[in-house]
Formats: structure tokens, sequence, C-alpha cells
């Protein structure tokens, strides 16, 4: 997967009853060893209130240098990500993910 020019990502969310959400937007960010290595930057514009939405996405990886896969590998758990989502430049998430990635043939 660090190897990978592109990925593909799902993300399925309901929105309440009572209000859109307008301006709905996700950026995520991915850290080796506290240093930022990716950024990405994901717009999902206006949600009905009631819907339930599906966005997927294809898009380009910065590619990595061999040393840095290689090290990303041997530390477990060294590789973590921040997702913000916003609601009009408004911060109502934040989830923190750690990985660990494993050498395939």
């Amino acid at each position: 997967m660090l190897r990978l020019p592109t990925i593909s990502t799902r993300l399925t969310f309901t929105v309440g009853y009572e209000k859109p959400l307008p301006n709905f937007r996700m950026i995520e960010r991915h850290y080796f060893k506290g240093r930022l290595i990716k950024s990405f930057d994901f717009h999902f514009g206006f949600c009905i209130p009631g819907s339930r939405n599906s966005w997927e996405a294809i898009y380009d990886v910065p590619p990595m240098e061999e040393e840095l896969i290689n090290d990303i590998i041997a530390n477990p758990y060294e590789t973590n990500s921040d997702s913000f989502f916003f609601i009009e430049d408004e911060l109502v998430i934040h989830n923190k993910a750690k990985y660990r990635y494993i050498r395939t043939n």
C-alpha cells in the first residue's frame, strides 16, 4: 500500500434531520514519527437534512522514498493520521488513527 500511486476510499455518513450540512469538508493528515508525510483536502459540498450519503474518491498519493517506506514498516504504530471534519469552516469532528504496515511479497 505504501508504494501505490493511487488510493480509493469510500465514506458513508448520515445527516441529521434538523439542519443541512453546508460546505462539509474533511482534511486528513498523515504523520510518521511526528513528520507530515501526506495531506489531503476533500470538499463534500452541501448535504441535505435526513440524507444518507456515500462519497467515493480515487486520488493520487505522493510517492515516498524507499528508505522512508522501510522505516515505516520497521516502526509499527509510529505512523498516524488526523482527520478533521468541518462544517462552514468550524471543526465538528477530529478523528485520530494509528497504523501498522507489514511487508508483503
